[in-house]
């Protein structure tokens, strides 16, 4: 899946959404982040709809979807998913997808993998490396999405600067990263410091965030795009193309009553327009 692709999703009424981002990514780094009244589930959701869906066909070069989740188990993001007609039990089962339990690690009771290519994260956390290459495949074949590894993080499973260098030994190996920040990681020992590290390597910082101003009847909420120092960390000599930086911008969303269950009332636009 190309940059542009990832926010297609948002709008095919708008030309303009594939301007934001660059054209050429390699082993790139995306973080998502949201508040406690505006999940980024919906987002992640519309980047899995949009890769199965054939979204960007002639751009996508990844042949597998990892999805690692230290927040939730699989059956949350089988259900999930379900109301875009999208089965992951089923993609996993075809060398499509491949879910990484690390949720269950945290809680001490491991379960047992689900059929498919699927991986309980094993004790010590030394290994988890080898584990989630595993689910990958060769190298640069692979859209990597971490959900929450501040979570792992503040419940001592290992420090934030082990996790920072397991993300980034991961994202080398991948087509691109994209890595889903909680809420919850602000209160967690170590979770800003990681958050921190990891945006100033980012490529792109996406937002979902409530309106300043309160719920509106036709408007949830805003994503918000915004520049990770990625350029400035690669490159440091202050280059500005259109290869290498983000064009920052926002959106608004609405999640009507229907997006619950079939996803087909999620609006995604631009100030001013409808």
């Amino acid at each position: 899946m190309s940059l542009p692709d990832l926010l297609r999703v948002f709008s095919s009424k708008s030309a303009r959404t594939s301007s934001f981002l660059p054209s050429k990514p390699t082993a790139q780094l995306i973080i998502l982040t949201s508040a406690p009244e505006t999940s980024a589930t919906w987002l992640l959701d519309n980047v899995f709809r949009a890769r199965f869906a054939g979204a960007g066909a002639g751009c996508a070069t990844e042949k597998k979807v990892v999805l690692v989740s230290f927040l939730h188990d699989f059956s949350f993001h089988i259900e999930s998913m379900r109301k875009y007609g999208v089965d992951l039990a089923a993609r996993s089962r075809t060398d499509e997808f491949a879910f990484v339990d690390g949720f269950s690690r945290l809680l001490d009771d491991p379960a047992e993998a689900p059929d498919g290519d699927n991986v309980v994260l094993s004790a010590p956390a030394t290994g988890w490396k080898a584990q989630i290459s595993a689910a990958m495949g060769a190298a640069g074949s692979s859209l990597l999405v971490v959900e929450a590894p501040e979570m792992a993080v503040g419940l001592g499973m290992l420090s934030d600067a082990d996790m920072h260098y397991l993300l980034m030994d991961l994202q080398a190996q991948s087509v691109c990263t994209v890595v889903v920040t909680t809420p919850l990681g602000e209160h967690l020992d170590g979770g800003p410091r990681l958050q921190s590290v990891l945006a100033d390597r980012a490529l792109a910082v996406l937002s979902v965030r409530p309106l300043s101003t309160g719920m509106a009847r036709d408007v949830t909420g805003t994503v918000t795009i915004e520049r990770g120092g990625a350029p400035l960390f690669f490159f440091g000599d202050g280059r500005d193309t259109d290869e290498d930086t983000v064009e920052a911008g926002e959106f608004l969303f609405s999640l009507g009553e229907g997006a619950a269950t079939s996803g087909s009332s999620l609006r995604v636009f631009e100030k001013g327009t409808v």
